[in-house]
């Protein structure tokens, strides 16, 4: 999968023991086996990827995302496609409201902390704590 301009496959990390996700430019010593494998029965490729908004193996959990753009940036955040599922409500105060389901929650919150005081986090509760820790620690560099 291509994410950001870089080339990434998914594979089993025998170190690890566990499926990771592994960047093509990091991958070195390549030896070809003649081994054949079978992907597991339960194996769901949307458990590992999100196109529309990364590949991290952060969480396989799917979780709720809401967030709220302020008026200023209503129109924009209405005419964006942030994901291909989601939910966009116009409040009557021009803020717009965007909901969609992803396992991706450190690209949500690099998007989030992207678009400054614009947009806030209205679920789920875990992004809603990362993000004040990270404008917090922010914050504390000035």
């Amino acid at each position: 999968m291509c994410q950001r301009g870089n080339w990434y496959v998914l594979g089993y990390c025998h170190d690890k023991e566990e499926v990771r996700v592994f960047n093509f430019s990091r991958i070195k010593n390549i030896k070809i086996e003649d081994i054949d494998f079978e992907f597991p029965k339960d194996f769901k490729l949307e458990n590992y990827f999100d196109p529309a908004v990364g590949i991290w193996l952060s969480s396989k959990e799917k979780m709720n995302i809401k967030l709220q753009f302020d008026a200023s940036v209503g129109t924009f955040a209405s005419e964006h496609i942030w994901h291909p599922k989601q939910i966009i409500t116009q409040n009557k105060d021009g803020s717009v409201v965007v909901e969609f389901e992803t396992t991706q929650i450190p690209e949500v919150k690099r998007w989030v902390l992207g678009q400054g005081r614009t947009v806030k986090v209205l679920e789920p509760p875990e992004l809603i704590q990362q993000i004040k820790e990270e404008l917090k620690d922010s914050l504390a560099q000035y």
